[in-house]
């Protein structure tokens, strides 16, 4: 169950890392249709600004008085400079946006080629999962014939050791140092350990000790038999 629970925290890891490239991306994407719209209302205040700036053009041709014609004329002087910044102003957003374009085109080829990779490694993790699956009653069926053989303090002992320590409530003890926390154990402790008098606890993780040269010979012992 454990290795089980891994597997799928490592394939939602991955699903989460490719998710965060597709949303940069559609942060782009975003950005850029912002920019497209922009550029769209000042092509229409652009396009209304030359339709009136050609009626006042005519309309000042049929001014007679000198004020009116000054007064009008001037109004046509904004009008131009506004059109010359409003297409200054397109000019800078189109390039922006075709920075963003580009910086999509860029996102959107990494995305795909994570979305190769990750959906691979899934599909082998989602494997994993089904295998495990397959001898999980198995496993469970053994586990079960193991516990009624062990005394039921010690089981008691393990489980709740198993609890408090992330699953793991056995810890490997290789020249003397805890292979779970990697404490140096005291070479009493240690002795005690090999010459397998009780059950020992480590004085740090709390986990039931094994002694590898103890595993190590029961391995070959399973190679032989």
């Amino acid at each position: 169950e454990r290795k089980k629970a891994l597997i799928e925290k490592k394939a939602n890891e991955i699903e989460a890392a490719t998710d965060v490239l597709r949303q940069a991306l559609g942060q782009l994407v975003s950005e850029a249709n912002a920019k497209n719209t922009i550029i769209h209302d000042h092509n229409e205040n652009l396009e209304n600004n030359k339709r009136n700036l050609r009626k006042w053009e005519e309309r000042l041709q049929a001014i007679k008085t000198t004020r009116e014609y000054q007064a009008l004329s001037r109004e046509i002087e904004n009008l131009r400079w506004e059109n010359k910044n409003i297409q200054e102003s397109i000019l800078n957003v189109q390039i922006e946006v075709d920075d963003l374009e580009k910086r999509m085109k860029e996102q959107k080829d990494i995305l795909i080629s994570k979305e190769d990779i990750s959906n691979a490694e899934i599909r082998d993790l989602r494997g994993q999962i089904a295998e495990l699956m397959e001898v999980l009653p198995r496993l469970l069926e053994s586990r079960q014939t193991a516990c009624s053989l062990i005394e039921t303090g010690l089981l008691k002992t393990y489980d709740k050791i198993k609890k408090a320590r992330d699953s793991i409530a056995i810890a490997v003890v290789s020249d003397g140092i805890c292979q779970a926390c990697h404490v140096t154990l005291r070479p009493q402790l240690y002795n005690e350990l090999q010459l397998s008098l009780k059950v020992e606890n480590c004085p740090h993780c709390q986990r039931i000790l094994l002694w590898d040269g103890l595993l190590n010979a029961f391995k070959e012992k399973q190679l032989t038999t």
